[in-house]
């Protein structure tokens, strides 16, 4: 066989074997709304509903003061977490595999409710352990003077 030959052998076998090999973890796309349900305003609690249906839990926060009066932006970082189930199915019930989902998250806010913020999963248990991806939530001031956030982002489960 000839030396062009064996390189064309060598490189079908690798391409055939990058096809073959099993994929390490599926992403799924989420969205839905997070509702304030409690806690209190520096650390408040949200019903999920949507991809994630649970309890979604803010456990710290710190804010920076941004110059340039109330109207200016303001960051925060902190930590949250999720408790609950990627609903699979969209019946909106828990009966998925569950767990825990842990994240870090990077808010820029108005005072008028205006705000965005970005979660990357830092860890998970039961169902969530090992899980990465992120979500990017939007904060807007609805009618009734009534802030309304969503979710968007993907997971992916090993």
């Amino acid at each position: 066989m000839s030396s062009r030959s064996k390189v064309l052998v060598a490189l079908v076998a690798t391409l055939l074997l990058a096809v073959a090999a099993p994929a390490s973890a599926s992403q799924t796309q989420l969205s839905g709304t997070a509702m304030f349900v409690g806690g209190t305003p520096e650390l408040p609690t949200f019903s999920m509903s949507g991809s994630l249906v649970g309890t979604w839990y803010t456990d710290s926060v710190e804010c920076h003061v941004s110059p340039g009066g109330k109207a200016a932006p303001w960051p925060c970082t902190g930590t949250e977490h999720f408790v609950g189930c990627l609903d699979a199915n969209g019946d909106g019930q828990c009966l998925e595999p569950s767990g825990v989902l842990y994240f870090t998250y990077n808010y820029t806010g108005t005072p008028v409710g205006n705000g965005r913020c970005h979660h990357p999963i830092v860890g998970g248990t039961g169902a969530f352990e090992s899980a990465t991806g992120q979500l990017t939530f939007k904060d807007r001031l609805g009618p009734c003077g009534i802030v309304e956030t969503t979710y968007k982002g993907h997971i992916s489960l090993p």
